[in-house]
């Protein structure tokens, strides 16, 4: 797609950046300043609409570059000459085909207001790209909705960091395993045998949907941090709680979650296999059957993976 692309000098380093977003992208980036855009001796004007004519779209940068009173207020707005270029690139290709790049707060026209725009500020800049990049996807598709524009750009973020997440995930997989295996290798710990009467439980504080699911159980038991606390030495797990720095002053059920997945990591770093089984052993009795069920869902789900 051939995309050109207004500004002031004060944009050039914003205009460049833009330029390589477009080449990376296939697209054939035009920017103002090119070499011949503009021949000596025609008319500004009309060179304008001759390129409006042979272009896909256009991305005009409205940045803070000059000064004006407004009502008394002083307030900074985009040069004169990158409004009417988005005014005749709007009028000439459709407003969907002209796309507005804010960046530095400039003060907008009236008549603008209504139209969804890209902020490219530095802090909005990484998210700006996206929604940018796809807008130059969809220049040959059917007109889109500005909105929708926004929508894909926030897919597309997200799909993006998905994409990390998996990958991860996936090295954490690996390094566990690893971390098994060499453990077994080295006669310290087989994981795996699991055991539930011996030491299955305390192994599977090692496992992600085990910690998740035990965190969930054990902390419903309580409303804030200390009821956790006082579950644990009511359990002959004192060891466990002296462990942990109590924030005494925490009421809310968030933090009491958090305590409670940082009493089971203790109970996983103390190497004491039996530890944990004994605490399970003195707990209420619905709560324990809920902790052996959720123990062999993981250990079924283990050995299918």
């Amino acid at each position: 797609m051939k995309i050109f692309i207004a500004g002031s000098k004060e944009s050039i380093e914003l205009m460049r950046e833009i330029e390589c977003w477009l080449q990376e992208n296939d697209h054939e980036p035009m920017p103002w300043d090119g070499i011949g855009r503009f021949p000596p001796g025609e008319q500004t004007f009309l060179t304008l609409i001759d390129i409006s004519k042979k272009v896909d779209g256009a991305i005009c940068i409205f940045g803070a570059d000059d000064e004006l009173w407004y009502r008394a207020d002083a307030a900074r707005q985009p040069r004169d000459n990158v409004l009417i270029e988005y005014g005749l690139f709007a009028g000439a290709l459709g407003p969907r085909k002209a796309l507005i790049c804010r960046h530095d707060s400039p003060k907008q026209a009236t008549d603008l207001l209504g139209i969804v725009s890209v902020d490219l500020s530095l802090k909005r800049r990484a998210r700006g790209k996206l929604e940018l990049l796809q807008w130059a996807k969809n220049l040959h598709a059917a007109p889109i909705d500005p909105v929708t524009l926004k929508l894909h750009g926030y897919i597309h973020q997200l799909e993006t960091e998905k994409e990390k997440l998996e990958k991860r995930v996936t090295f954490e997989k690996e390094k566990s395993s690893d971390l098994k295996e060499l453990l077994r290798k080295e006669n310290i710990i087989d994981f795996s045998v699991l055991d539930l009467e011996k030491d299955g439980y305390w192994k599977l504080l090692f496992e992600y949907h085990y910690i998740e699911g035990a965190t969930t159980i054990l902390s419903q038991t309580g409303r804030i941090p200390s009821d956790i606390r006082n579950l644990l030495n009511d359990c002959g797990a004192e060891e466990i709680a002296n462990h942990i720095a109590w924030n005494t002053t925490a009421t809310d059920p968030t933090s009491t979650v958090r305590m409670t997945k940082k009493a089971l990591r203790v109970f996983r770093q103390m190497y004491k296999s039996d530890t944990f089984s004994q605490f399970i052993k003195k707990l209420p009795n619905a709560i324990r059957i809920e902790l052996t069920i959720l123990a062999h869902t993981t250990m079924a789900q283990i050995k299918v993976e």
